[in-house]
This record gives C-alpha cells, sequence and structure tokens, in this order.
C-alpha cells in the first residue's frame, strides 16, 4: 500500500481512538485507548523514507536536517500547546486537539493524493520481491551507534530543568525551559547558515568528532556555574545535531529506495531501546546519586560509543571492501 493511503487510513482511527479517548471513564479503557492511538500514529514514521526515496540522495543531508529542526520546533511547540490547555481546560480536551490535527492531516494527505494521482500501490511493489538478510550489517553497526547515541542522550533529558534551577538559583519555568530548548534553536542557527554550503559526504568523520562534542558538552554542564551549563549545553546542542543528522543520512546512503521503509524502522527500533534503558537508569540514578548524575553517565556514555564507531567504522576504513567503510 502507498504511504499515502495508509496515512489516511491509520490517521482516521488514531483521530477516533484519540475522541474515544476523551470519552473514556475508567483508567484502564483509557490506558487501552491509548496506546492504540499511538500505534495507528506511528504510521507517520515512515515519512522519513517516504520523502527520501523521491529525491536525490545528494539532496538527503539538506532533507534530513530541515526535519530535525521541524521535530525539535515540533516538540516545543506542541509542549507550550499542552501546558496551555491544561492550564486553561481540563486535560482530557487535549485529545480533541489531537484528534482535528489527524483530521487536518487526513485532509492533507487526500489532497496529495488528488494533486499527485498516487496509486494505491507504489509501482515498485508490484514488482517481484527482493530477498535478503532480514538484519543486513549496516543496519546492526549503526543500530548498536544510534542506540549508544539515544541511551546517552536521553539520560540527559528528564532532569535537566530541575538540575537548571538548581544551579542557576533562577526558579522561572519559562526561562527553565528556553534553556532546555537551546538545542533546537542551535539546530535552526546551523540549518540557516549551512543551508548554501557545500555539504562533505564524510559522514564518519563527522559523527566521530559530533561523539567528542557531546560527550564534552554534558561534561561542562557538570559545572556548579549556571554560564558554563548554558555554554555546556550549546556545545552539546551542535555535537546532538550532528549526530541524528549523519546517522540517518549515512543509512539512506547504504540502503536503497525499496528497503528504505524497512531500514529505517529497525533503526529507530534499536534508538527507542536505548531511550527505554535511559528512562529507567536516569530515575534510579538521580534517586540514588545527585540530578547531574545522569549527565556524567551520559558523557561517558558518548565517549564508550566513539570507541564502538572507531572499531565498527573507521578502524579498518581505508583496507576493508566492505562499502559501509566508504561513507
Amino acid at each position: 500500500m502507498h504511504e499515502l493511503y495508509l496515512w489516511v487510513i491509520t490517521q482516521i482511527i488514531a483521530g477516533l481512538l484519540g475522541v474515544a479517548c476523551f470519552y473514556s471513564d475508567n483508567v484502564w479503557s483509557f490506558w487501552l485507548l491509548s496506546q492504540l492511538m499511538l500505534v495507528f500514529k506511528a504510521s507517520y514514521l515512515l515519512i522519513y523514507p517516504f520523502v527520501l526515496s523521491i529525491e536525490e540522495k545528494q539532496q538527503h543531508l539538506g532533507v534530513v536536517a530541515l526535519f530535525s529542526v521541524l521535530l525539535h520546533f515540533g516538540g516545543i511547540g506542541g509542549a507550550l500547546l499542552g501546558g496551555l490547555i491544561i492550564q486553561s481546560i481540563e486535560p482530557r480536551f487535549l485529545y480533541l486537539v489531537m484528534a482535528a490535527g489527524d483530521c487536518l492531516q487526513v485532509m492533507l494527505c487526500l489532497y496529495l493524493i488528488y494533486l499527485l494521482k498516487v496509486s494505491y500501490k507504489p509501482r515498485e511493489l508490484t514488482a517481484s520481491s527482493v530477498k535478503r538478510q532480514r538484519f543486513p550489517g549496516y543496519i546492526i553497526r549503526l543500530g548498536v551507534i544510534s542506540m549508544g547515541v539515544y541511551f546517552s542522550m536521553f539520560l540527559a533529558t528528564p532532569y535537566f530543568t530541575l538540575l537548571w534551577q538548581q544551579v542557576s538559583e533562577f526558579s522561572n519555568a519559562l526561562l527553565a525551559g528556553a534553556v532546555f530548548a537551546i538545542p533546537a534553536w542551535v539546530a535552526l542557527v546551523i540549518l540557516i547558515t549551512t543551508k548554501n554550503k557545500a555539504a562533505t559526504n564524510k559522514h564518519s568523520k563527522t559523527i566521530a568528532y559530533a561523539l567528542v562534542l557531546s560527550s564534552i558538552g554534558l561534561f561542562i554542564q557538570l559545572s556548579s556555574h549556571w554560564q558554563w551549563l548554558v555554554f555546556g549545553r550549546v556545545v552539546f546542542a551542535i555535537g546532538l545535531f550532528l549526530l541524528t543528522v549523519r546517522l540517518q543520512v549515512m543509512l539512506f546512503a547504504m540502503s536503497e529506495p525499496r528497503f528504505y521503509s524497512s531500514d529505517f524502522a529497525k533503526l529507530h527500533f534499536m534508538q527507542n531501546i536505548g531511550v527505554i534503558c535511559a528512562s529507567f537508569l536516569a530515575g534510579d540514578l538521580v534517586s540514588r546519586f545527585e540530578l547531574n548524575t545522569p549527565l556524567l553517565t551520559g558523557s561517558v556514555g558518548f565517549a564508550i560509543t566513539l570507541c564502538l564507531f572507531y572499531l565498527l567504522f573507521l578502524r579498518n576504513k581505508h583496507t576493508s571492501t566492505d562499502p559501509i567503510h566508504s561513507y
């Protein structure tokens, strides 16, 4: 099934489940309905491979960078709107707003189907299927690195605003949110300043530098001075943007358009393993030690990921015939 048709179906179901969440009157039905809603919303993960499959590979870096910025600001916008709704009316109205968003997305998809004259099945799916390994070598290697990156990154996320308020002694929640959002603003600045510059395809070297920056950035944030914490946040944001963009560009550079969706799904699955592990560990570290302990652990995590990246990608780069080493 073509992605646009899939999105129409899944978002209609997600919207109906959102309305059902609004009317739910007990915790178990609400939990079940909300989890099912997230399952159907997950179809939008396919937007990455869909867009990149219709773009030339030379344009992938710019497209992924743009998506990264949009996701940052989408998250911030969603948090602001959610906070406004919770303060102004009942929290359950969030689900009606989400359902309205699903409705708008369905209308947009229907318009694109009409505009692009998209057929129900993509042309490539009517051909004979191509057999290959379920988990190709490059997926496993990139997945291990992505798992380490997302594990280290999300360790530094849950308690950052509390740490900022403790270090800076500023209790203003809006200021804490602005400092937390530094990665989004840094990503936007990088995107604007590098828009017209020729992009290098040395993904491996850029990822290695970005891992160093991310580790140093988290380590600087261990300072007891808020100025250094802000500076460390900026350094961390630069490394993080380069990492998340280049890892995905590297994936699509080694994959083929007909495998983009399945390969991206596998990589996303391994990233989420890192996120889940980080979520459990961050709470445990804070309960046992201090608020900045997850930052130190994340810094070490990036350093370990750099060592793994060297072993998997850089060690035999000039002598190996494996295509993965050409990136």
